[in-house]
């Protein structure tokens, strides 16, 4: 996290809510920086009001061709069910509009 961004936080008391440690919602992840599987579970936790970051997650990174092989096995389970279910056996072209979008949360920008 940069210098910047805690200071932000740290500024407008946007620190993370203190957590009982025998919480079953607030355990580590073994998902890796980055993947899919991270944000979905940073995700639940944001909307259970706990920290993003528990300091047993993995600090492991997904490398690219990872990322890349996620995406386009996810572009085709998608494409896969909206062609009724049939597994695609060709690699379908891809382009930045069908991988879908990463939805963050929006940065109020008062000072």
């Amino acid at each position: 996290m940069s210098r910047n961004t805690r200071r932000y936080i740290d500024k407008n008391n946007l620190g993370d809510p203190k957590v009982d440690d025998n919480d079953p919602n607030f355990t580590p992840t073994e998902a890796p920086c980055g993947s899919r599987a991270k944000v979905e579970v940073m995700a639940k936790r944001h909307a259970l009001g706990l920290p993003l970051y528990h300091p047993g997650d993995s600090t492991e990174h997904i490398s690219i061709d990872d990322k890349i092989k996620e995406m386009l096995e996810a572009f085709r389970n998608r494409l896969a069910q909206t062609n009724g279910s049939q597994k695609s056996t060709a690699p379908a072209p891809l382009s930045p509009s069908s991988l879908g979008e990463l939805k963050l949360p929006q940065i109020p920008t008062q000072v």
